[in-house]
Order: C-alpha cells, then structure tokens, then sequence
C-alpha cells in the first residue's frame, strides 16, 4: 500500500467477519483481560473527539459514521484486504491479539 499502485483509489478494507460494536468491544476487553463498555452516547462520544482536539467537522463524521454503524449500517464485508495484500484478512480477534501492546 505504499506504492502508487492504489493512488486516487477509495478502498473498503474489511475483516473476514463484520462484528458488531459491542462484539468488538467484548473481543477486545477479553485480549486486554478487562471489561469494556460501548454505551456511551453520542453527544458523550462528541464531546470526548472534541476534547482531544478533533477537528469540529471530523468529529461530526466520527460521530455520525458510528450512529450509522450503531443502527447495523456498512455491515458488509470485501475482498480488498486479500486483492491489495495477496493474503486473506486476519480476524478482529487476531488483530487484537497482534496489537495489545498499542492497548496497555
């Protein structure tokens, strides 16, 4: 991906699995050993993207892309992942695996 191969290009690069918020949260607190929540409303969650600095329009797409994911919209799942890398996507789940340390 750091060719010019995929300039201009727009990719949806997905898992194998589309796992809900909640499930990514709860694979995530199992990697890291801890309970996470994803309850947090919006106008929480805007606040928290604007206190650390978010560009006020970012924060708006942030927040309106996760209502969009929250009521079960863009669930679907591509090809891209293993047509630009020439090998199957990893699950959310190894993902996390392979990442803790970013989470500690």
């Amino acid at each position: 991906m750091t060719s010019d191969d995929h300039a201009g290009s727009v990719l949806t690069l997905t898992g194998p699995e589309p796992p809900s918020v909640p499930d990514q949260a709860a694979i995530l607190g199992e990697g890291l050993g801890r309970a996470l929540t994803t309850d947090v409303p919006l106008e929480a969650y805007r606040e928290q993207l604007l206190a650390a600095g978010l560009d006020p329009a970012f924060a708006e797409i942030v927040v309106n892309g996760s209502r969009t994911v929250a009521r079960g919209g863009n669930a679907r799942i591509t090809q891209q992942v293993e047509q630009v890398l020439g090998r199957p996507p990893r699950t959310f789940s190894t993902w996390v695996h392979d990442h803790r340390a970013a989470f500690a």
